[in-house]
């Protein structure tokens, strides 16, 4: 009997050197996916990543025209090409290998056991749809190494509309043999009475013309049919032609996705899909739509068809709310830096941890760990979302050298000295407690050695010598904090401190203060913690650690809860230009003992008077713009500037991808005056525009929302939504204060509306500060037309505004440390 054949084993990958990296990833794509979607898959998670990356675009699977940089991590679009980089390239095996399937077609040169041994040598594999995850492990790939994101569409750009059971039957994409067109003629034919639309892309947005309709050899006779519309249009004007179709249907053979179904749920069409890719991963059951057999005859299709189109109330978009590409490219990112819980041990003689975790001052991982080269060294820890971890553990030695070795180490946390140990030739663990921070950050943990020394053909080449300090064979971080050890340095005890705001009434520019704050205070001020309580009696969500919330019994109401603080901060946010209770109440402020810090608020005398004995008694008070102070000196001489934490927070910033075409406006809530101005501004809107309620709940009591259409509103709910929507506009019309800040920070062209009768209002100081005046517009006085609106932005510069804007972050930042100056 003829034993097996053994498959040959892998060639063994180099070692892995941080000093070598040049790029964090190397995406590596065939030139035929530029601008289309394997190039926007990679584009969403180097976004995702924000780290420094390099696009290898190559015309033969096979090689490219010279050999990859050398990278943390490398991200193949196709299973092919990381077939061919693995084996001709060992750079490449020396990082980390994320590989990209969007389906199992393997063609003629590759086999299933072909893509089991890119599953085996990567690190990790991305599928689209749980499908292809199944085969993959059916075929013998390890299912812990697969994860399924579910591809995205933009929310900003692909705006739900309301079916009226009469649009369109929508078919879009490019063109491959495999859509199985021939069907959708066959549809067309059976059902005269519907308008069809087929949309493609423009032909200058194809990287191969074989991929234009104009490649299908049926296309006239499609056409031919009085129902049928074809459009290749830029990407850009999708949504437009989203609006004509009340239904989306793919009868494709072979999917990965297809993204335009989610495109089109988030437009609230009906799909219809080929049961193929990720059509039972978006789609409920019962929930609208249906899924059919690739292979059904289109006889069996319509009927589904016509149940989509009678179905005018079931809500596909709520459905792919959540499908969206930065969700997408996120989770992508997170797998691929290696994301990590408490209680999990990273072994760091493997390559894939050395190239993840390791950033600097380490030797080439071997078989037992990593060996610190210099005096300094760094380990990168990203946390798993939620987390937050109490200690570190460590294990680590000394090398084993002729009289022994002591080698004394001091570890910190993110900049804070946390421990010292020594090592020894036998192995020790070494425990570390981590300073409370943000859940789901990154840790990075800094290691100092006392001493290096000179070791013979110690994990070094053959010849020569090199200098060597302690090595490391594994970490793992755990909830608890360790119970430090005599010769660790004893953590000195760390602040507290309460703050207290509007931070939960539902006003996105309330719900961001206490995050603005709190990261503002760790950066100054590394060596508190913060927690928030909210003024709010109904608390909304708002955006803070869970953990460090107090919504109940340390409420606003109870001060001698807040008095086992160090100190309470009061803001940001206009606390003292509009009645907050029990702000105003002299007993309430008298039962405070611990030090107060009136912190950028913004204020008018007549609403700060009831507040005066706590405005007294503060140990620090500041405004946030001249308006408040000056309001504020009614009070007290002491007071100083101290801009909103939003306007100087570091985390927004310019948006470096390409502009918008449409006006984004942002109402505040509506009232006589202003009624006039939200119905010219609805009457002057085209496709591309859209209403961004910064405050849902009191846009739609005062009946601004009423004015706009449904289809064009954005309801905000957090932050990112906010931000997400102005970087995708062409331009802004605010009448909310932090609907100006945000638009200016992401350097958007940001028109500021205001009365006449409130000329010293928080808009009107914001752009005084700013040098921005001319930007200013009062309906009363100017035409609120398009036109106007154009005018005035045309010669937008963001670069003198940004300018402006880091001197605020500056001087915020020296203001905030002296205002906390003698907190423990």
């Amino acid at each position: 009997m003829t034993p097996p054949v053994e498959p040959p084993a892998d060639p063994p990958p180099p070692p892995f050197r941080d000093e070598a990296v040049v790029f964090d990833i190397v995406f590596v794509l065939h030139a035929s996916a530029r601008g289309w979607i394997l190039e926007k898959i990679c584009r969403v998670v180097a976004e995702a990543s924000g780290a420094l990356c390099h696009f290898l675009f190559v015309e033969r699977n096979e090689r490219a025209d010279f050999d990859p940089p050398a990278a943390r991590s490398y991200f193949f679009a196709h299973f092919a090409l990381a077939h061919h980089f693995l084996a001709r390239y060992p750079v490449v095996r020396a990082g980390n290998v994320f590989v990209w399937v969007t389906h199992l077609f393997l063609g003629t040169r590759l086999t299933r056991d072909d893509l089991v041994a890119i599953g085996r040598r990567s690190t990790h594999l991305f599928t689209p749809n749980t499908r292809n995850r199944e085969e993959l492990a059916a075929w013998g790939v390890d299912r812990k190494a697969i994860s399924v994101p579910i591809g995205g569409a933009d929310p900003a750009l692909f705006r739900p509309k309301r079916r009226t059971g009469t649009g369109a039957i929508g078919f879009v994409g490019a063109y491959y043999p495999r859509k199985q067109p021939d069907r959708m003629l066959a549809i067309a034919r059976l059902m005269p009475e519907v308008p069809v639309i087929l949309l493609g892309p423009a032909a200058g947005g194809l990287a191969d013309e074989a991929m234009a309709w104009e490649a299908w050899p049926g296309l006239p006779e499609f056409l031919a049919l009085p129902n049928v519309r074809y459009v290749a249009a830029d990407y850009a004007d999708y949504p437009a032609w989203y609006r004509e179709m009340d239904v989306f249907c793919s009868v494709s053979g072979l999917e990965g996705g297809p993204i335009p179904a989610i495109e089109a749920m988030m437009s609230n069409l009906v799909p219809v899909l080929s049961d193929t890719g990720f059509a039972r991963d978006i789609l409920k059951p019962g929930a609208g739509g249906a899924i059919f057999d690739p292979a059904a005859p289109a006889e069996a299709i319509v009927p589904l068809l016509r149940a989509a189109l009678a179905d005018t109330t079931s809500d596909l978009a709520a459905q792919a709310a959540g499908f969206t590409w930065a969700a997408f490219g996120e989770a992508i990112w997170r797998r691929m830096r290696g994301d990590l819980p408490p209680g999990r041990s990273v072994n760091l003689a493997r390559q894939s941890n050395a190239a993840r975790y390791l950033r600097r001052g380490f030797q080439p991982v071997s078989s037992t760990g990593a060996a610190m080269r210099a005096r300094d060294a760094e380990i990168e820890i990203p946390l798993a979302r939620g987390t937050r971890p109490r200690g570190i553990e460590l294990q680590g030695w000394a090398p084993p050298v002729p009289g022994g070795a002591r080698i004394g180490l001091r570890f910190a946390i993110d900049g804070q000295e946390v421990a010292s140990a020594s090592v020894t030739e036998k192995a020790g663990t070494v425990q570390l407690p981590v300073p409370a921070g943000p859940a789901g950050g990154t840790l990075r943990l800094s290691i100092r050695a006392d001493s290096l020394f000179q070791a013979d053909r110690v994990w070094g080449p053959k010849h020569g010598t090199r200098k060597l300090s302690a090595k490391f064979a594994w970490f793992r971080l755990t909830e608890e904090a360790p119970a430090l050890a005599a010769p660790a340095i004893a953590a000195r005890r760390r602040g507290r401190v309460l703050l207290l705001g509007a931070y939960a009434n539902g006003n996105i520019g309330d719900t961001y203060q206490a995050l603005a704050l709190m990261r503002h205070a760790e950066a100054c001020r590394p060596d508190l913690d913060l927690f928030a309580t909210s003024l709010s009696r109904k608390p909304k969500p708002y955006d803070f650690p869970a953990d460090r919330l107090f919504e109940g019994g340390l409420h606003a109401t109870n001060p001698e809860g807040m008095n086992a603080f160090d100190a309470l901060v009061i803001g940001g946010g206009g606390l003292l230009a509009a009645t907050h209770a029990p702000l105003d109440n002299p007993a309430w402020a008298a039962r405070l003992t611990l030090p107060v810090l009136i912190l950028a608020n913004g204020a008018t005398a007549a609403v700060a008077k009831p507040s005066a004995a706590l405005i007294r008694q503060a140990r620090h008070v500041s405004g946030r713009d001249e308006y408040s102070v000056r309001a504020l000196r009614h009070f007290r001489q002491e007071v100083s500037l101290l801009n909103d934490p939003i306007l100087a927070d570091l985390s927004i910033g310019p948006w470096r991808g390409p502009r918008g075409r449409g006006l984004c406006v942002i109402p505040r809530k509506m009232g006589a005056y202003n009624r006039a101005d939200y119905e010219r501004l609805a009457a002057l809107m085209t496709a591309d525009d859209l209403v961004l309620s910064m405050f849902p709940i009191m846009d739609g009591h005062t009946g601004a929302l009423r004015t706009f259409e449904p289809h064009r509103q954005v309801l905000a709910q957090d932050m990112a939504t906010m931000v997400d929507t102005l970087a995708g506009a062409g331009f802004v019309v605010s009448e909310r204060y932090h609907g100006c800040i945000l638009a200016l920070k992401l350097g958007v062209p940001c028109l500021g509306l205001f009365k006449p009768e409130e000329e010293e209002t928080k808009i009107v100081g914001l752009y005084r500060q700013l040098g921005i005046e001319h930007l200013l517009l009062d309906p009363r006085r100017e035409d609120l037309s398009r036109e106007t609106i154009l005018r005035l932005l045309a010669d937008f510069d963001p670069a003198p505004i940004q300018a402006r804007i880091a001197a605020i972050t500056d001087a915020f930042r020296a203001g905030l440390v002296a205002a906390l100056d003698g907190i423990v």
